[in-house]
């Protein structure tokens, strides 16, 4: 008789140490959670490494701009033309009225 109340007891308490692992504070539904917590900022990382690829792509365009590139923004920010382009100027009417 004895010795089956002393298993009881041990499985009461063993029980009870497994309901607190499971749902203590720091247990495993605690854990279960917090991985979730850790793919999302996973998640948001890549999103920002990808992002900061393409900044660092773009910063390395603009850092050795080409030839090319130095004519389209001379031409279209600040209208300069080159020295075997024609430019043709329209005037307005007096009257600063067109048509």
């Amino acid at each position: 008789m004895r010795l089956g109340r002393v298993f009881l007891g041990l499985c009461l308490a063993l029980l009870l140490v497994g309901v607190g692992i499971f749902f203590s504070k720091h247990g495993l539904w605690e854990l279960r959670s917090l991985r979730g917590h850790v793919e999302a900022g996973r998640v948001i990382c890549a999103q920002l490494e990808e992002e900061n690829r393409l900044l660092r792509r773009q910063l390395d365009l603009l850092s050795k701009p080409s030839p090319t590139l130095l004519d389209r923004v001379m031409r279209d920010h600040f209208g300069f033309v080159r020295g075997d382009e024609l430019v043709f100027f329209e005037s307005l009417p007096r009257n600063g009225k067109t048509f």
